[in-house]
């Protein structure tokens, strides 16, 4: 079955990214229309439908009706291989988030990261201690966004020279709670949303991270910066395998215990900084679409 577009082109394969509804939705066009789908990032799995939701659903999903799966890491495809996908189909191949960080930090100087920072009303001394800061999953709304409010006033309440950077989601279960508890902090500084350079320029100048992104926990092996994840389970557990990153849930206690292992013994900072990005080596994307052109031609 051939499928024209009003274009009058006929698509040789439709490209899908992550575990978003669009993407699942985008993978059941693809198969209605017998397109093949080359889904990117494929076979992170937590195995609990709750948690995260709906992507681990979603993801599932895609891999049942998918065509090319090119996965991000070998634990990735080891995922898909017990799933009884068919390894001819399955490629490792990074994570495209790499390519994109190490492509923004090529385009980055000192000049244009001091302007973004400062078009942002941000301004630090090289002393102060810096941390990224987000939350947006919604297995945290309600008491799980109350604890990680009471986990950062605990700790600037305690360190004068802390100060958290927070681009705050827009969904009201966050960004209202987040508001009420920090509006005009001096140490806490909510953001609307950032853009992609401004996002890195900032983690790049940030101690460590506290967030429950599954991007943040891949992109921060690059700028070797520690992650405290702030959920119980990870589909990325490479983070945490080879030692940049930390499950501290919302439990008040453990995020605060790991954020003072990092903000107090320099060892252990310097242990969770100085990995490899598990997650790939910038090439991604060029072998991704390789097997395409070469599958396809």
């Amino acid at each position: 079955m051939e499928t024209v577009f009003k274009d009058g082109q006929q698509r040789d394969a439709i490209i899908i990214q992550g575990d978003t509804t669009t993407v699942l939705a985008a993978a059941m066009v693809a198969f209605s229309m017998k397109i093949p789908a080359a889904h990117v990032e494929a076979g992170l799995r937590s195995y609990d439908l709750e948690h995260p939701f709906p992507e681990e659903g979603n993801r599932q999903l895609v891999s049942r009706i998918a065509h090319w799966h090119f996965a991000p890491t070998a634990q990735s495809k080891q995922n898909l291989l017990n799933e009884q996908v068919d390894s001819a189909l399955v490629e490792v191949t990074g994570n495209t988030v790499v390519d994109a960080v190490y492509l923004a930090k090529s385009m980055m100087s000192d000049e244009n990261s001091q302007q973004l920072m400062a078009d942002l009303g941000l301004s630090f001394s090289k002393d102060d201690r810096i941390v990224l800061m987000t939350a947006h999953r919604r297995e945290n709304f309600g008491e799980g966004i109350l604890n990680i409010c009471t986990a950062v006033s605990k700790l600037v309440d305690t360190h004068s020279d802390l100060y958290f950077v927070w681009p705050v989601h827009l969904n009201p279960a966050v960004h209202d709670v987040v508001h009420q508890h920090f509006a005009n902090h001096p140490q806490v500084h909510l953001l609307a949303p950032l853009d992609y350079p401004n996002l890195l320029n900032i983690m790049n100048r940030a101690t460590f991270i506290m967030s429950d992104s599954g991007g943040l926990q891949e992109e921060s092996p690059s700028y070797k910066k520690p992650v405290l994840i702030l959920r119980t389970t990870t589909e990325r557990p490479e983070v945490v395998d080879v030692g940049a990153g930390v499950l501290v849930g919302t439990d008040v206690e453990k995020i605060i215990h790991e954020a003072e292992l990092l903000l107090n013994d320099p060892k252990h900072y310097q242990k969770m900084s100085q990995v490899e990005n598990p997650f790939g080596d910038g090439l991604a994307s060029q072998r991704i679409l390789n097997r395409i052109y070469s599958d396809c031609k």
